[in-house]
């Protein structure tokens, strides 16, 4: 009985182990297929808001070094709103590097919900940061090699050239807040 249980013991180690790689492994063929394009943010055809006024001078269009930080309609946009403050620290990063760094915050939402009403409502997190509604769902449509619909991929560094550098939250992990800080020191160093 005790052979028996040792080797089912070694096959559930066995199956998870593999299981791990492939997980791995697909995690790591998907970033490489987020990296394989540059992303296409339709800047034009999404509504900017600071605070509750549309925004038309957007100097983080063409910055080096952008953040991109989008929540999707699943999310629950107030209790996302609600947790915007998190943000702050990596807020400041944008006075550090002057116009060469933003963070640039995208709420998919549905035709239906006021534009005007969301952003007031994001000014109320005292974030005081301009944010893109995408009411058509453009982003996601137009970067299809980018699954937006996973929220372990809906936040990600972007070079000059609008290529993905790195991906993933700096908010709770540790390991991407300093390849984040490391990325922006050494693409930005001349700041």
């Amino acid at each position: 009985m005790r052979n028996f249980l040792v080797y089912i013991s070694a096959l559930y180690f066995t199956f998870f182990c593999i299981g791990c790689k492939s997980r791995e492994g697909k995690v790591e063929e998907t970033i490489n297929q987020m990296k394989s394009n540059p992303v296409s943010i339709p800047f034009s055809s999404m509504s900017c808001w600071i605070n509750d006024t549309i925004q038309n001078n957007r100097p983080w269009e063409k910055a080096k070094m952008k953040l991109l930080v989008y929540t999707d309609s699943s999310s629950c946009s107030k209790c996302t709103l609600e947790r915007m403050y998190i943000w702050n620290d990596f807020v400041e990063l944008e006075h550090k590097y002057k116009n060469d760094f933003y963070i640039i915050f995208v709420f998919q939402t549905t035709p239906t919900i006021n534009s005007k009403k969301m952003a007031s409502d994001f000014h109320l997190t005292e974030l005081n940061h301009p944010i893109y509604i995408d009411s058509l769902s453009l982003l996601s449509k137009n970067n299809p090699h980018i699954p937006f619909q996973d929220p372990m991929y809906q936040i990600f560094l972007l070079d000059e050239k609008n290529r993905v550098a790195l991906v993933g939250s700096p908010l709770y992990n540790t390991k991407i807040e300093d390849s984040l800080l490391e990325t922006l020191n050494d693409k930005l160093k001349n700041k």
